[in-house]
């Protein structure tokens, strides 16, 4: 299943009946953009806005709410209400804890990253001062940030100081645009 932007092929990851997940390869192009789903059925032509940067955090669904994927640094554990996710190791965040957040849309790496290719090393964002991570309101502190595979994103940061217990937003930022509210991470208080 071919798809093209600006007539040079896009790398297809998800297909649904009524969804089509690609990456796009880099490109200056901005604005406007046709995009052609290619099938033995036939070509269908689309109109997508192409942006330079577009933060989106990687998600999951939660009893109706939206939580950022996001690991402990130091054991991989998830983010999340002791036990929220059948099967899989999770516990609150707190002050001081190094947790790794996932995204995509952070834009152009230095150096750029490879096409169409397995990575064999993460791709760091040009400036990292213009990478930001708010939650609850407040500023965490963003160590890192790159790409880690094809179209993913990592956010390595540390979380601030008091932060109530419970679910509060995240937001992450990139180049003064930011990923969609109403995404949260579960806090133990401090």
């Amino acid at each position: 299943l071919p798809i093209w932007q600006s007539r040079l092929p896009a790398y297809v990851y998800y297909i649904q009946p009524t969804q089509v997940n690609a990456i796009a390869q880099p490109d200056t192009v901005t604005g406007s953009v046709e995009v052609d789903v290619i099938t033995n059925h036939g070509t269908v032509p689309a109109l997508v806005n192409m942006v330079p940067v577009s933060p989106g955090l990687f998600t999951y669904s939660l009893q109706g709410k939206l939580y950022a994927a996001a690991l402990f640094n130091t054991d991989s554990a998830y983010v999340g209400a002791v036990g929220a996710i059948p099967g899989v190791t999770s516990r609150p965040a707190k002050a001081g804890d190094y947790i790794l957040l996932f995204a995509t849309g952070l834009g152009q790496t230095n150096p750029p990253y490879p096409v169409g290719q397995v990575l064999i090393t993460a791709y760091p964002v040009p400036d990292l001062s213009k990478v930001s991570v708010l939650i609850g309101g407040k500023p965490a502190t963003v160590l890192f940030a790159g790409m880690t595979y094809p179209g993913l994103f990592q956010i390595n940061i540390q979380v601030p100081s008091g932060i109530p217990a419970g679910d509060q937003p995240i937001v992450l930022g990139a180049a003064g645009q930011a990923s969609l509210p109403a995404v949260y991470l579960t806090f133990g208080g401090g």
